[in-house]
């Protein structure tokens, strides 16, 4: 293990830290996870539980012995929004699992070689390019956080970026280790002084009026209806031809934690068990959401700016997650921070 990580993966950490380390965790992964929501036409409670569910069925399959985040993916948009307008819900449950599948049949295929000829398969320079353009396509959509924020959006976004460097680089103790939450949460400071001033409309408050504390999202297997056979091949195809750039992601995520946290996840969970957790993560998340999942760079930086590198932690910001989309105060307030905030940690993370 790195001895510069502060909690190991099966380390025993005070619940507070547990707590805290998790909600850090929730906001470096909550950008992408509901940018990709939004972007498949998901109910946000729905995308949220379903990616919560899944790094949970991932953790328990590889016997918290890994810490990698798992959510919404980037790499499946296109196919996700052609399952759903050809078949509905239903279209799109049947491409994740379809997904899962293919995820658990690698892992047989992969378990039969050992790592150096799994990277003779699919070499490195491959699997890092298919990463990078998988990376560029969703930083591509930074600007995007900024429109309509104006120039004080603009100067938030620069700010919190600055102060997640700077609490890397100069904060003492603990606080070196929380840059995301201090930099959020400060940016969420300021975005409100300058909305309650009137200089800068940047939170948007009306999100809280009529929130009920309980609130049950839409989910996708409660809006099922029938499918035909023509459809179902052509969802079955074109999430196949989509899952070889979802493996090499996976491939390339757990090789960057393993470096990370100087613990190589593939060797010691075993490249079967690895690619089974993440077959399982998707059958879940399909007929949560609809919306397949893969493992999240996001988490890996988290990891590398905070050094801690405990499943625990990973488990609460998933059930952090999922009570967001149970719960309409917690998701309201979550809703509520500007994406111009969101855009700073995104320069960071991207």
């Amino acid at each position: 293990m790195n001895s510069n990580i502060i909690y190991n993966l099966n380390d025993k950490m005070p619940f507070k830290h547990i707590f805290l380390y998790g909600v850090q965790e929730l906001l470096a992964i909550l950008v992408a996870t509901l940018l990709i929501t939004s972007i498949c036409g998901v109910p946000s409670g729905a995308g949220m539980i379903g990616a919560g569910l899944a790094t949970l069925i991932y953790i328990l399959i590889t016997k918290g012995n890994s810490n990698v985040y798992v959510s919404n993916s980037g790499a499946y948009v296109a196919p996700c929004i052609f399952a759903f307008a050809a078949g509905g819900p239903i279209a799109a449950a049947i491409g994740a699992v379809v997904v899962g599948a293919i995820y658990i049949l690698f892992g047989l295929i992969f378990d039969k070689f050992s790592i150096d000829a799994m990277y003779k398969f699919l070499p490195k320079p491959l699997v890092a390019s298919i990463t990078i353009l998988i990376g560029l396509s969703l930083i591509g959509f930074v600007p995007t956080y900024l429109e309509g924020s104006g120039i004080w959006g603009t100067i938030v976004a620069l700010l919190v970026a600055g102060i997640i460097a700077i609490v890397m680089y100069y904060g003492k103790g603990k606080i070196s280790t929380l840059p995301f939450l201090i930099a959020v949460s400060i940016g969420y400071v300021i975005c409100a002084l300058l909305t309650l001033t009137g200089v800068a409309q940047l939170i948007d408050f009306s999100v809280f009026d009529g929130i009920k504390f309980i609130q049950v999202p839409s989910f996708n297997f409660m809006r099922f209806t029938n499918i035909d056979t023509a459809t179902i091949i052509s969802v079955v195809i074109m999430y196949t031809a989509y899952s070889f750039s979802g493996v090499c992601e996976i491939i390339a995520d757990h090789q960057a934690m393993s470096v990370v946290i100087d613990y190589d996840l593939f060797k010691h969970n075993g490249i079967k068990r690895i690619f089974y957790a993440m077959g399982g993560a998707n059958c879940i998340s399909g007929l949560v959401s609809g919306i397949p999942v893969t493992s999240y760079g996001e988490g890996t930086g988290c990891t590398a700016t905070s050094r801690v590198a405990n499943a625990r932690v990973t488990a609460m910001a998933s059930i952090l997650l999922i009570l967001m989309g149970f719960c309409g105060p917690i998701q309201a307030l979550m809703m509520s921070i500007p994406s111009c905030v969101f855009a700073g940690a995104s320069l960071v993370l991207y």
